[in-house]
C-alpha cells in the first residue's frame, strides 16, 4: 500500500496531483497512490480506492473553486482521512487540505476547515516548501530536509514551474510582452547582497525564457538576448546577474563549455544541465 494518498477531482486538480506526484517521487518522499495511474483495468477500483485511503499516512486532498462545494468523491475521501485522523493511535498520520485557487479565509465556514491547510494563491513557493517539509516530517524519509534548497534542483525547478503554471488562470499566463512568462515572478529592482531567493529566481526567469522562446535541445538564441531582458525588464542589476551566473555554475545548474561551431570558429554557450539545453552565449576571436 502507499504512504501518501493525493485525492483530487477536476481537471486543474488532476493536473496538479499529477505533477505532484512527480515532485514526491523525484525527491523520494514516499509511495503515492493516484487513482487514475494506480488502478489498472480489472481491478476493484473502490476496493482499491478504500484500501488506500485505511493504510495511508499521509492523506493530502486538493481542492479548487470548481470542485470545493459540491464533491461527493472529494468529501468522502477526505471524510474517510479526517475519521481516521481524528481516530489515531499513531502519530505519525496526517490531512493536509490544499487550496489551489483560494485562501482558508474564503472558506472558513465551512466545517471542513479544521486541519490546518496549504494555500498556494497567496505564496507559491512558501506553499510548496510547506507541504514538502510537512509530508517528510510524518514520513521520516530524509534527515536534514530543506525544501527551500531541493527544489531549486534541476529536474525539480521545471516541475515546480509546472506546477505554478497548472494554478494560474488563462488570462495569467497569456503572451504578454513584458515578461517572460507568467510563471515566473518577476524581480523588482535588486540592491541587496545576493542570496539563495535571488539566485532562485535568476535560475527561474532563465528557464522560463527558454520554454517562452522554445529553446529546446536543439533550438539556440543568443545568451545576449537573456541577459538583456534579465537587465532590462526583469530590472536585475549587471553586478547581481554575473553573481548569480556565477553561483549557478559552480553548483552546476548553468554549465558553460566549448565546442567548434559549424564555421570553424570555437563558441561559448551556456547549457541549462538537466535536458542538455543550450544557449550560445558569444563567439570567440581565434
Amino acid at each position: 500500500m502507499s504512504e501518501i494518498f493525493l485525492s483530487f477531482s477536476g481537471d486543474k486538480s488532476q493536473k496538479f496531483a499529477e505533477k505532484l506526484q512527480d515532485l514526491i517521487k523525484k525527491i523520494g518522499l514516499g509511495t503515492i497512490f493516484l487513482a487514475n495511474t494506480n488502478i489498472k483495468s480489472g481491478d476493484n477500483w473502490l476496493e482499491k480506492i478504500y484500501a488506500n485511503l485505511k493504510e495511508c499516512r499521509v492523506g493530502i486532498v486538493i481542492f479548487t473553486k470548481e470542485n470545493r462545494d459540491n464533491n461527493k468523491w472529494l468529501y468522502l475521501e477526505y471524510g474517510v482521512l479526517s475519521y481516521k485522523q481524528e481516530t489515531k493511535t499513531d502519530e505519525n498520520l496526517k490531512t493536509i487540505p490544499i487550496y489551489l485557487d483560494f485562501t482558508e479565509d474564503d472558506w472558513k465556514d465551512n466545517p471542513l476547515v479544521k486541519y490546518q491547510s496549504v494555500s498556494f494563491s497567496v505564496n507559491f513557493d512558501e506553499a510548496i516548501d510547506n507541504l514538502l517539509v510537512s509530508i517528510n516530517d510524518t514520513l521520516r524519509k530524509k534527515k536534514g530536509f530543506n525544501a527551500s534548497e531541493k527544489r531549486l534542483e534541476e529536474p525539480l525547478l521545471s516541475i515546480i514551474n509546472e506546477l505554478k503554471n497548472i494554478i494560474l488562470s488563462p488570462e495569467e499566463i497569456k503572451d504578454d510582452k513584458t515578461k517572460i512568462n507568467s510563471v515566473s515572478t518577476p524581480l523588482t529592482p535588486i540592491t541587496q547582497p545576493l542570496n539563495k531567493s535571488v539566485i532562485a529566481q535568476v535560475l527561474e526567469n532563465i528557464h522560463s525564457f527558454i520554454k517562452k522562446n522554445q529553446c529546446i535541445l536543439y533550438n539556440y538564441i543568443e545568451y545576449d538576448k537573456v541577459e538583456k531582458y534579465l537587465e532590462n525588464e526583469v530590472k536585475i542589476d549587471e553586478v547581481t546577474l554575473s553573481d548569480a551566473i556565477a553561483y549557478l555554475s559552480d553548483t552546476n545548474h548553468l554549465i558553460f563549455t566549448e565546442e567548434e561551431g559549424l564555421d570553424g570558429y570555437p563558441i561559448e554557450y551556456i547549457g541549462l544541465s538537466a535536458k542538455g539545453q543550450k544557449i550560445i552565449r558569444r563567439r570567440k576571436v581565434k
